[in-house]
């Protein structure tokens, strides 16, 4: 369930800039992160440039792999973001509301926004994430 609101949120629910733009397989968007520095994030799950090191050190696929891996592949795009998802959920000791905000920030006037739009897209497929 979580994965499918994620997807949600990122392909189609409202999370601004990226609803329709680079948020399916094949696609990748390239926007500025909150320092302004660009960066790319890829497939349905959005998979961010700068967690492909840490995929390629998981699935010991090089880096360019990864990278058309997650833009092209949307089995591996989505087992990217399972894995990045409990990852995040070891970060956050259990804390499974926690460790969803952190799928897209750890700072946390991003994460709210982020959790708030998870919700709306909760409730447009019929889930609560609580």
């Amino acid at each position: 369930m979580a994965l499918l609101v994620i997807m949600e949120t990122e392909s189609r629910g409202g999370w601004g800039r990226y609803v329709g733009a680079g948020a399916h397989v094949g696609e990748c968007v390239r926007h500025d992160d909150r320092n302004g520095h660009p960066t790319l994030d890829c497939g349905p799950m959005q998979i961010n440039e700068g967690s492909w090191p840490w995929i390629a050190g998981l699935t010991g696929f090089p880096v360019d792999v990864v990278h058309q891996l997650v833009r092209d592949d949307g089995c591996f795009n989505v087992t990217a973001g399972a894995a990045l998802l409990a990852e995040k959920l070891k970060a956050a000791k259990g804390n499974r509301r926690e460790a969803l905000g952190r799928y897209h920030s750890a700072t946390p006037d991003l994460k709210a926004v982020y959790l708030a739009n998870l919700d709306r897209a909760a409730a447009t497929l019929g889930f609560t994430l609580d």
